[in-house]
């Protein structure tokens, strides 16, 4: 069995002071959410005057990475499961998260009702539908994540993935639902290699790079602060150059999980 070590925190200190802001202050006074100012506070956080505090310094700049909407999205979702009343169920929460980030997307016209007529297929695996971009270097993917959060998916499969995998950062568009329930509409680079042939030690090379030693379960990679899993050859692409990773199981290895990590609870300061 692997043992891990646990060296802690990651975050980088500043010596700047920091105001925290009111996640209530997105919201108008009939309870809706001001879309104005989330995209105030996502443009702080974009330019550095301000910091969503949930991951690591170094890893929510994979959220920013995933783009604007990705920020406003996070905040939307983190403010959500801020204000869960006590006793509420999972389930209750995750749907009135999916509902918030519905009515935000319809708002802002990110909401893709039909991409089957507006995009052409290219695959379709376990969780994700691929399409051609408009843009010939990039592929749309309408994911679905069963078993995770809105918050979760923001937060994992799309900001720490980013981080771990920057070459093939996914970029959040917008979302859409269909029979199976709700999807993240993402965009990512399209890379032209070989996904029928597995390449381990190219694989094992380029997770070393992200810090990630494989375990004695079959494609799954650990260490002390991450848990990357199901990474077959279908999700990772080998070219002349490298491996690429395009799919991937990204989340926090927490404490629960034997790991070192935990969540921060979801909050956003200002840097003055």
């Amino acid at each position: 069995m692997m043992q891990l070590i646990c060296f802690g925190n990651i975050t980088e200190c500043s010596s700047k002071t920091t105001v925290p802001f009111s996640l209530a202050s997105m919201y108008t006074h009939g309870g809706r959410v001001d879309y104005e100012r989330v995209k105030i506070i996502a443009a702080g956080v974009i330019s550095g005057t301000g910091r969503i505090i949930r991951l690591d310094d170094g890893e929510e700049q994979g959220r920013i990475l995933g783009g604007q909407r990705n920020v406003e999205a996070s905040l939307i979702a983190g403010a959500e499961e801020r204000a869960s009343a006590e006793g509420e169920s999972r389930r209750s929460t995750i749907q009135r998260s999916e509902e918030a980030l519905e009515a935000y997307a319809r708002h802002e016209s990110i909401w893709f009702d039909d991409l089957d007529s507006e995009y052409p297929q290219i695959a379709e695996g376990f969780e994700a539908i691929v399409y051609e971009d408009s843009d010939p270097n990039f592929v749309l993917k309408s994911a679905r994540f069963a078993d995770s959060s809105p918050l979760e998916v923001l937060d994992e499969r799309i900001s720490l993935f980013n981080y771990l995998f920057p070459e093939t950062a996914y970029e959040l568009r917008g979302f859409t639902r269909d029979a199976k329930g709700f999807r993240f509409v993402l965009r990512q680079r399209f890379i032209i290699g070989n996904i029928e042939v597995e390449d381990v030690k190219g694989l094992a090379s380029r997770m070393k790079e992200a810090g990630l030693l494989a375990t004695s379960e079959t494609k799954h990679f650990i260490s002390s602060n991450y848990s990357v899993r199901d990474v077959h050859n279908q999700n990772y692409i080998k070219t002349t150059e490298r491996v690429f990773v395009i799919d991937a199981m990204t989340t926090l290895n927490t404490t629960e999980s034997g790991g070192c990590r935990e969540f921060q609870p979801f909050e956003v300061i200002s840097s003055i």
